[in-house]
């Protein structure tokens, strides 16, 4: 959660055609040039990951805490 934190804030948007994933007021998250090859899915998937990881830890907690909740 600390490296999520940490990273740039979102929400990010891959855009085709530049190659590169823009976050609020369209600055620039990652940028890819001639020389690295990447395919649309691979960006899509990096820039939906920070929610999606934010998604997945919040559903850890739920789980957590209903296990938890039958335990008492």
């Amino acid at each position: 959660r600390n490296r999520l934190d940490a990273t740039s804030p979102g929400p990010w948007k891959a855009i085709k055609g530049d190659d590169c994933i823009l976050g609020p007021e369209g600055i620039e998250i990652l940028g890819f040039s001639e020389w690295i090859r990447v395919k649309w899915e691979d960006l899509e998937f990096m820039a939906h990951a920070k929610e999606d990881i934010k998604d997945l830890l919040n559903e850890i907690d739920n789980l957590r805490a209903e296990i938890y909740e039958g335990e008492v």
